[in-house]
């Protein structure tokens, strides 16, 4: 899902020299594989390995983008904040980062599976700063290795 809460990519091309001057924008479809997150949480249930499924909103950028209080610019208030949090997790979402929907769309192009896995180290709903040991934070930030290397190893008969 992108910023605009669509399952679209959208891509701004430079134009090309002898034809449009401006740059364009081309919505792109997105599409991930059901069939591979099921097994992804087969498998994170067969290794013990925490997980949760929903959408992935895709931000355009770390601060604004995923309604932060704590960065330099900040055109919007705490009450904004949890009203568009709220929305997306209606929406079904439980993760934000900015890369999904180019990831998404890119797979598609190429006729290539593909699912999103990535490591939520906060709620948002309570801060927008990560408050956790060293030592939990290296821990959770290998789950999504383990769990995709444990799949690829499985489907490769290892």
């Amino acid at each position: 899902m992108n910023s605009e809460l669509t399952d679209k990519f959208v891509q701004w091309i430079a134009g090309k020299e002898g034809e449009v001057s401006l740059p364009i924008w081309i919505e792109r479809e997105t599409w991930l594989d059901e069939d591979l997150r099921k097994d992804l949480i087969a498998m994170a249930a067969e290794k013990n390995i925490p997980v949760e499924t929903g959408s992935t909103l895709c931000a355009d950028d770390f601060y604004e983008g995923q309604m932060r209080l704590d960065g330099f610019f900040c055109e919007y208030n705490a009450d904004d904040k949890f009203a568009f949090l709220r929305k997306i997790h209606d929406k079904g979402v439980r993760n934000i980062e900015m890369e999904s929907a180019c990831f998404a769309s890119l797979t598609y192009r190429a006729g290539v599976k593909a699912a999103i896995v990535c490591v939520t180290l906060l709620n948002r709903m309570k801060g927008d700063q990560v408050k956790i040991e060293h030592d939990q934070y290296i821990e959770f930030e290998e789950r999504p290795f383990r769990l995709v290397t444990a799949l690829i190893r499985k489907q490769l008969g290892y």
